[in-house]
């Protein structure tokens, strides 16, 4: 599993503004906090809506800035923090995995974290067709009355579909149809596995393809080798240990499965251009 000793995972039982158990929905303004220094992950998927604002929003050592009218969206497991302006204003909709999988087609959602497209600058009909969802589905959690959980998991349904059909819209691409469920697999293959199989080989067993085969999908459609996948995921959780831990880099190469801490050095370097205690530092 990836390291999460160091990167506190929070649940969603950690934020305890509401009471529903599967979804949560922070007004920024009035309960967000506009700085975290410290990154931590989360079990659950985050959707946050920007009114106004202003600051950096880090997710994964990626530092994207800030806007007006922006869909910032975080994937379980991916570490985040920020710094924002006093003045931004939104929602956080936090939803809990299994409701989102039973709501929504996830390989829009796969795809972001592949291609580092986290944020989203919505066009305004777009941006307030969402945030007059958002405002609804706010009302019926506070309303708090018996029986709506049906109101509230059909807002949430809505929501969802409409921040997949942006994705798409946005990005210009049907992804459906150019990026194949099997490639899906593979990047959840990857983030479940990658500490222990570092081979393409073992994931092609396990999707029943060859590995040149899923080489051949790879190049076409994220530009990328099979094994190149496998080595970002290694070296993202590895920047991850070197910032916000204080292991060695050696208990850091025996965490991520490298029985020799001389080589871990040597693939931290070819990939990054500099030693892991040169980056730590």
């Amino acid at each position: 599993m990836p390291f999460s000793i160091q990167v506190p995972t929070l649940k969603l039982n950690h934020f305890q503004d509401e009471f529903q158990n599967d979804y949560r929905l922070i007004n920024h303004q009035i309960d967000g906090r506009n700085t975290i220094l410290k990154p931590h992950k989360h079990e659950f998927y985050l959707f946050f809506l920007i009114e106004n604002g202003a600051g950096i929003h880090t997710i994964d050592h990626k530092k994207f800035e800030v806007k007006n009218s922006q869909l910032h969206i975080l994937l379980p497991d991916q570490s985040h923090k920020w710094e924002l302006a006093p003045e931004t204003t939104g929602y956080q909709f936090m939803i809990n995995q299994e409701i989102l999988h039973s709501l929504a087609d996830l390989t829009h959602l796969n795809l972001i974290r592949s291609q580092q497209l986290q944020v989203i600058n919505l066009q305004a009909q777009y941006f307030n067709a969402l945030l007059q969802e958002f405002k609804a589905l706010e009302d019926e959690l506070l309303s708090k009355k018996d029986n709506n959980w049906r109101i509230i998991y059909t807002r949430s349904q809505l929501i969802t579909l409409l921040i997949d059909q942006e994705i798409k819209r946005y990005y210009q691409v049907e992804v459906a149809e150019k990026i194949p469920n099997l490639l899906v697999n593979y990047q959840s293959l990857i983030n479940k596995n990658f500490i222990t199989q570092k081979q393409v080989s073992y994931y092609a067993q396990r999707l029943h393809i060859t590995p040149n085969y899923l080489n051949i999908l790879c190049k076409k459609h994220f530009n990328s080798t099979a094994l190149s996948l496998i080595q970002n995921r290694i070296i993202q959780e590895a920047k991850t240990m070197l910032l916000y831990s204080n292991l060695s880099v050696k208990e850091i190469a025996y965490t991520l499965g490298f029985k020799d801490v001389s080589y871990f050095s040597n693939f931290f370097r070819g990939q990054i251009g500099t030693s892991p205690r040169s980056f730590k530092e």
